[in-house]
């Protein structure tokens, strides 16, 4: 029965103590052996270790709270002289068991009678601490057995061998010696089986006679045999000796066939280990982890499951991630259950090794693999991954390397997937673009993919989607065949009267004009130019910023194809006079010079349309309307039947021109507004030039081979520098002008086989500038450019060569024209805004006369008065002219070439001249680097006195004293007449002013007086003393604290200031006390205009009038929406005359501020109106002055 152990009463055995459990545990027989199995989740104390549940050996001892229990695996031996159990309750569990008793044993016992027991002492019961365990036992009992061998040593002489059974008898009889002392003898010990109990009685008996008659070896063999004998029938088969012989023999075979199984089972197991091994190791995986788990399922218990089990994990990692398709997400999941597994194992740090190559080739693949296939999550599995590199990595020796590669690797991936992304992003954003028939915006977004990622270029997708946009842009293609008259009515002129400064002069005077001209344009005007003495025959205003030069062509006489910038019409007039033929309105502005043939004119415009107008009566024949703009200009396709145009972007038409219709649209994939020259033809080949880079430009050689030409291209050329004028084809050499100043030269063949085009040379030239170029091509390789000057090249086997002499410096403004051997150039200088044009032999490379165009007026000053009351006007070229009311009559000549006076200015001079009128009435004209001066002319326009300035003027001169005030950067100067600069000392600001403060503006107060005024806000009032020495004394300054931008307005005793903040103030003009000040709701942004007692002042797009006497109250105020002031208003009795820069001129009533009459110049004004006594003139641009007093008249001014 099992017995349990614990701290309550129920137990079989009760242990009072705290730290027991009510049931601490229970020991039982489990059919091998006695077993202990604890009750609590603690466990119990077995041999000093804690076990929740054993099998108990000999001599194992249990700690329960403080109590020891030994257990013993022996059968407890009883003491004869001890009580019997009493067996009547079970007499099977009894020990002692009746037998039926023989004659022989009988005849013993009465032979030997028992004695009473003799009373002893009970034995002594040792305590638990001094029991032993049965390995003492059982070698005191081997002891006993040796001295009871010895005894019998003298005794075993009489046995024969027929007594075998009785010497075993014997072996097995215990016998005691009395105790020398005479003690009670050791009782006999009986066994505790039944079978035995009647010898154990016998044997207890014999014990008990012994004192009294001792028996002889013999007797006591004999006695002992005979116990053991049995009645025929009554032997038992369990003690038969054969039966124990088979049951032996059965044992020993069933032994040896456990050891046999045992072997052969360890090499079954082995094979089977081996063979998953054998597959690991193949890189079969699959079949290796189907192995390793059928071994682990049938083998667990073998020596080689542990390592199985590692195997098996490596196993399902390795399919995962080896092989020619690794699922490293897969890999990196096995991986994290190898770890799960196997973190508890106690040799877990050997497979740290493993885990670092699993977490490195997870991490490295994943990467790799994503960069193929451009999926993002692998990313997230290298990181997981580099995580397990990382973590079980030996501290003392990072993976540097590794962890470098997978960064490296992972970057790549994340810019590839990335890149897929924008890839699959864009190309949605352009099918819609195509659903939309947005073909600009489609072409826009693949671009931007393109730019960012040139690897889509060839990109089948790509492709694809390229085709639609191009198959959609010829379907959205518009075709009008409805014509559209020209018009043959010229505009009327609105002002007859005018006169226009344009210098002539020439070095031979006996030159006979032969009836041609050559054309300029300058300043918004088109002038018709001799071309053998250079006299301007004709004047045609255009406006401002042609698209084109000039183009002549043939029509019933010699016209002329010109663009007029303010109707936006194309006009065609005469080369003899300029008289218009006819005018056509272009829907939009023209991107070119036209392309003529054969009695058309074809031309494209910014908004997409390209036109086909017949030559002679200038109607719009057909028309085609694209999907985008066009730029550049059409160029004739080889066989002239075709003409090719760009478009905005990335494309270009084919168009044919009978019937005029697209034929084809090409992919060129140039950037938008890149292409600013027509297309060239050579041969059968196009040339594009488009200029994608700051510094160069790309050169687009394209099929061009008749109507039917591919476009497809042939050729990309990288030239260096910009290309923008047409470059110069003569036979097989063509010269491309590229900004700055560079000549490249290159052969062209369109043969099959070749390149197409070969650079032979290139020239630039030292120290170039970044202008316009234009090229004039002659034989024996000779070249002519006109840029910063006109050049000579020769074109030689060993490059380009240069010669040493230029003439006419200056930047081209226009193409050359080329009549016989004379060349016609115009050109700028830097100071001026007026056209130089000019004829140049390009043999001897000299000029015969000059004259200049669109001359730019500096400024205008009546003069006189009456009969003798005139105009002079100062140009920036030094050129005074001298106009009286008489060059205005339709009698004389519109044009002023004679000047009355001209300045001499220094070479390479870079800025404009400027002019003030001092306060004596004479003129003071000055200019700057590289060579300053002050020329002093008189009422008339004559020079009275040029003076040399020791560095540039500030701000114009002024009279003071017996002097000029003249204002250098940061002091002010007094130059005297005949006696310099040196007489008077100057006035110089503080060494702490900054160096960028200049002097804006200098007011004479008084005679000896002026007020200085500098750019950061002071304004200083100087006056000019004699004693002690001639100097410049200060009497008061004033710091405003903010920038002033623009010039005060001067009245009889008052100036007013605005400065950057707004604030507007009147001051004392000699004082310099404050009488009122404003805040304006925004900064003038023009001079102050005061004329006693309106102060006029301009913000951003209005103009504003005050009146000073009352506290500068506003007056009106006046929208000017379209234009700013070109020159300060113009009073006229009571109207306020203003001349705007977009050459409107209008008279504003001086109390109301309403416009009563406006009038629109031909061209926009560079001054302001100038006020005769007789007329009224507006200058304009183009060097010419308008009168306009009875066009006024005829509004309604007749006052005027």
């Amino acid at each position: 029965q099992p017995v349990s152990i614990g701290s309550h009463a129920s137990n079989d055995l009760q242990i009072d103590n705290e730290n027991v459990a009510s049931m601490q545990c229970r020991i039982s027989w489990n059919k091998k052996g006695f077993e202990v199995l604890a009750a609590t989740s603690d466990g119990i104390e077995i041999n000093g270790t804690m076990s929740g549940r054993s099998l108990l050996k000999d001599g194992d001892l249990i700690r329960i709270g403080e109590a020891d229990i030994l257990f013993v695996d022996e059968v407890d031996l009883l003491d004869l002289s001890e009580p019997l159990p009493d067996a009547a309750e079970d007499a099977e569990s009894s020990m002692y068991d009746l037998k039926p008793v023989s004659q022989d044993e009988l005849e013993l016992v009465l032979q030997n009678p028992l004695k009473p027991k003799e009373e002893t002492a009970p034995p002594e019961k040792k305590p638990p601490k001094q029991k032993k365990s049965s390995k003492k036992k059982s070698a005191r009992s081997k002891k006993s057995a040796r001295q009871k061998e010895t005894l019998q040593d003298d005794d075993e002489e009489i046995l024969d061998v027929d007594d075998l059974d009785l010497v075993s008898a014997a072996e097995m009889l215990t016998y005691e010696e009395p105790d020398s002392t005479g003690g009670t003898p050791a009782g006999t010990f009986l066994a505790r089986s039944s079978e035995h109990a009647s010898d154990e009685e016998e044997t207890a008996n014999d014990d008990r006679s012994k004192a009294q008659s001792p028996l002889s070896l013999k007797d006591r063999v004999r006695r002992r045999s005979s116990r053991n004998a049995v009645r025929p029938g009554e032997r038992r088969v369990v003690h038969s000796p054969f039966v124990l012989s088979l049951a032996g023999g059965s044992i020993l075979l069933v032994l040896i066939a456990l050891t046999f199984w045992f072997i052969i089972g360890r090499d079954t197991a082995k094979r089977h280990f081996d063979a998953a091994v054998q597959e690991m190791e193949a890189g079969k995986y699959s079949q290796a982890i189907q192995l390793f788990e059928h071994f682990l399922e049938n083998y667990n218990k073998s020596d080689y499951a542990d390592e199985a089990r590692i195997m098996l994990s490596e196993s399902l990692v390795e399919k995962e991630i080896s092989g020619s398709t690794p699922a490293w997400s897969r890999g990196l999941e096995a991986t994290n259950q190898f770890i799960k597994k196997h973190r508890d194992d106690s040799d877990f740090k050997a497979l740290y090794p493993t885990l670092v190559d699993y977490g490195q080739r997870i991490a490295l693949g994943a990467v790799e693999t994503a960069s193929r296939t451009k999926e993002r999550d692998l990313l997230v599995v290298s990181s997981n991954a580099e995580k397990i590199l990382t973590r079980y990595s030996p501290p003392d020796a990072p993976p540097a390397d590794a962890l470098a590669r997978i960064k490296a690797g992972y970057e790549k991936a994340e810019a590839e997937i990335l890149r897929k992304e924008v890839f699959d992003v864009a190309v949605n954003q352009i099918e819609e673009s195509i659903k939309q028939k947005n073909t600009l915006q489609a072409l826009e977004q693949r671009r931007h993919l393109l730019d960012r990622y040139p690897y889509y270029k060839d990109d089948r997708k790509m492709a694809t989607v390229l085709t639609k946009i191009l198959d959609l842009e010829k379907s959205l293609v518009q075709t009008s065949n409805a014509a559209v008259p020209a018009v043959t009515e010229d505009y009327p002129e609105p002002f007859p009267q005018a006169v226009t400064l344009t210098l002539h002069t020439r070095s031979r005077s006996n030159e006979v004009s032969d009836g041609r001209n050559v054309f300029a344009t300058a300043n918004g005007s088109c002038f018709g130019i001799d071309s053998i003495t250079g006299d301007p025959i004709w004047r045609r205003p255009t406006g401002l910023d042609a698209p084109f030069a000039p183009l002549t062509v043939a029509g019933s006489e010699p016209s002329l194809l010109l663009y007029d910038t303010r109707q936006h019409e194309l006009l065609c007039v005469t080369q003899k006079s300029g008289k218009l033929v006819w005018r056509q309105p272009m829907p939009s502005r023209p991107t070119g010079k036209p392309l003529v043939y054969q009695g058309q004119i074809v031309i494209s415009c910014s908004g997409g349309e390209l036109l086909n107008l017949d030559l002679l009566k200038g109607d719009i024949v057909s028309q085609l309307k694209f999907a985008q703009p066009l730029v550049g200009a059409p160029g004739l396709v080889y066989g002239e039947q075709a003409v090719a145009v760009a478009g905005f972007e990335a494309v270009i038409y084919l168009v044919s021109l009978r019937p005029f219709e697209c034929q084809k649209v090409a992919s060129l994939g140039h950037r938008p507004g890149t292409i600013g020259i027509p297309i060239l033809s050579m041969g059968k080949l196009l040339l594009v030039c488009e200029n994608d880079r700051a510094d160069s430009a790309l050169l687009h050689v394209l099929d061009g081979n008749g109507q039917n030409a591919t476009l497809n291209e042939l050729e990309q050329v990288r030239i260096k520098g910009q290309v923008h004028s047409v470059p110069v084809l003569r036979g097989k050499q063509m010269f491309f002008p590229t900004v700055p100043e560079r000549i490249t030269a290159f052969t062209v063949t369109d043969e099959e086989g070749k390149r197409k085009l070969s650079e032979i040379a290139s020239a630039q030239l030292q120290d170039p500038l970044s202008c316009q170029i234009y090229l004039s091509a002659g034989s024996g390789g000779q070249l002519w450019m006109c840029s910063s000057a006109l050049r000579k090249f020769t074109l030689q086997n060993t490059g380009i060569t240069l010669d040493k002499k230029k003439i006419a410096d200056g930047l081209a403004s226009q193409p050359m024209q080329l009549i016989g051997n004379n060349l016609y150039l115009a050109r700028r200088l830097l100071s001026s805004n007026s056209v130089i044009f000019s004829i140049a032999n390009r043999d001897e490379m000299s000029s015969t006369w000059k004259s200049i165009l669109g001359t730019d007026i500096v400024a205008t000053y009546p003069y006189g008065a009456g009969d003798q009351q005139g105009l002079v006007c100062i140009t920036s070229d030094g050129d005074i002219f001298r106009l009286r009311e008489n060059d205005f009559e339709s009698t004389q000549s519109p044009f002023k070439e004679k000047p009355s006076t001209q300045l001499k200015l220094p070479d390479s001079l870079k800025a404009p001249l400027q002019s003030s009128r001092l306060s004596n009435g004479k003129t003071a004209v000055y200019c700057g680097v590289p060579q300053p001066t002050l020329w002093i002319l008189n009422q008339f326009g004559q020079l009275e006195e040029t003076i040399d300035l020791k560095s540039p003027l500030d701000a114009p001169p002024v009279l003071i004293g017996d002097g000029i005030a003249l204002p250098f950067r940061k002091s002010i100067a007094v130059y005297r007449k005949g006696r310099g600069l040196d007489s008077v000392l100057e006035h110089v600001l503080p060494d702490d002013v900054d160096a960028s403060v200049s002097w804006k503006q200098l007011i004479p107060s008084d005679k000896d007086q002026c007020i200085a005024i500098t750019s950061s806000g002071q304004i200083i009032s100087l006056q000019y003393r004699t004693s002690p020495v001639r100097h410049l004394a200060v009497l008061s300054v004033i710091d405003k604290k903010q920038p002033i931008d623009f010039k005060a307005g001067i009245g009889k005793d008052t100036l007013a200031v605005s400065d950057a903040s707004g604030l507007l103030q009147l001051l004392d003009l000699k004082s310099l006390q404050p009488k009122a000040k404003l805040q304006l709701d925004t900064p003038a942004t023009s001079d102050l205009r005061l004329i006693d007692p309106f102060l006029f002042v301009q913000t951003k797009q209005n103009l504003s009038c005050f009146n000073i006497n009352q506290g500068l109250e506003k007056i009106w105020n006046l929208d000017l929406p379209d234009a700013s002031l070109a020159g300060p208003p113009a009073i006229i009795k009571n109207q306020l005359l203003l001349s705007l820069q977009n050459g409107k001129v209008q008279s504003v009533d001086l109390q109301t501020g309403k416009v009563s009459a406006e009038l629109v110049a031909p061209l926009p004004a560079s001054g302001s109106v100038v006020n005769l006594e007789n007329f009224l003139l507006v200058p304009t641009m183009d060097g010419s002055l308008y009168r306009i007093d009875q066009a006024l008249q005829q509004k309604g001014q007749a006052s005027l």
